[in-house]
């Protein structure tokens, strides 16, 4: 009657969490929703379930709930994400009239190879209009120009690359 009872309890508890994250708006996986049906039964039809089988089903169906409420936050911010237009979306995802240029700025910093000479040897700004990237400033080398445009090509956004304004000066 003892292992009876502590079932009793453990699906209380399991539908309570089922109940709190409904409230949550976060809806359970379905086959979690199972597990906690079969284990009513159980209970109900007063069969006999070990504790052993209760822990297992209950841990299972707890992470079921957690597995899937994760998975419902990535895709509501991925959801977020994608509402933003790319232009605009800056580097920590949110919106950024000038997002696109923030994000080139940051991989230009990033980037291994121009990291140590970023700032002796290259002097740019950075600004955008619309997927359009407008660099205006100096270089010391052609070389770097170069540099400067590969990464700028793989920042995903990127559609045109101005570098009319920019000078290469030799020191």
């Amino acid at each position: 009657m003892q292992e009876f009872s502590y079932l009793a309890r453990s699906c209380l508890h399991l539908s309570s969490v089922c109940l709190w994250l409904k409230q949550a708006s976060i809806n359970p996986p379905y086959s979690a929703l199972l597990l906690v049906i079969e284990l009513e039964k159980a209970i109900l039809m007063k069969s006999k379930f070990d504790g052993d089988n209760c822990l297992i089903a209950m841990t299972m169906a707890i992470s079921l709930f957690i597995l899937n409420a994760c998975q419902e936050r990535n895709v509501s911010s991925r959801r977020a994400h994608q509402d933003i237009p790319i232009e605009r979306r800056a580097p920590d995802g949110t919106y950024s009239s000038s997002g696109l240029a923030k994000r080139v700025d940051r991989a230009l910093r990033e980037d291994a190879v121009l990291q140590g000479i970023l700032e002796r040897y290259v002097w740019l700004q950075v600004s955008q209009k619309g997927n359009k990237i407008i660099f205006k400033g100096t270089v010391s080398s052609e070389i770097y120009l170069n540099r400067v445009i590969d990464v700028t090509q793989n920042v995903r956004g990127v559609t045109e690359i101005d570098y009319t304004q920019v000078k290469i000066h030799q020191f």
